[in-house]
């Protein structure tokens, strides 16, 4: 199986709306509420949404399994020395086998060939999983957010940070 990285077209964010919704409806009923989740995908995965974003500077990348997208990861510059990691998710079937970890570090390569030296990120104070990733590859805790998104849900997460070195 051929797996490769490699930056989202346009007509490619409908296929990443529908994966993240499949993904989030899989994955974070437990850690957020049923109509946390469903308020979520519509304000942030829309296709409108993710095409708004794209055009503000998102840079979206995918993760294909031979033909199959089976995840991706969203990023954006900060400024000349930083940059936020918005989005990192795969497929369930395809965790525990470090694809994560590579599109991590395809993020991390990308954002040092352009001044970035470090890398901030948000993740769910509860998802324990994805804590235990972003500890393994170097993030440490910068601080903690709770914060109102509308319709009386709150995000409620913790800020990792990790010090970028060329390689």
């Amino acid at each position: 199986m051929t797996t490769t990285i490699e930056f989202a077209d346009l007509p490619q964010l409908s296929q990443i709306s529908d994966l993240a919704h499949a993904i989030w409806r899989d994955y974070y009923l437990g850690i957020i509420s049923g109509p946390q989740i469903e308020f979520m995908l519509m304000t942030d995965y829309s296709l409108d949404q993710l095409e708004k974003d794209r055009a503000a500077g998102t840079n979206f990348l995918i993760l294909k399994e031979n033909t199959q997208l089976i995840g991706f990861a969203a990023f954006r510059t900060l400024n000349s020395s930083a940059v936020k990691l918005d989005k990192l998710y795969l497929a369930r079937q395809h965790h525990g086998k470090g694809f994560g970890q590579r599109l991590l570090l395809h993020i991390e390569q990308l954002a040092t060939g352009c001044g970035a030296t470090t890398a901030f990120l948000n993740v769910n104070k509860h998802n324990v999983r994805a804590i235990t990733a972003y500890r393994r590859a170097g993030y440490s805790h910068h601080r903690s957010i709770l914060a109102p998104i509308g319709h009386g849900f709150f995000v409620d997460d913790y800020v990792l940070q990790k010090q970028l070195t060329s390689t």
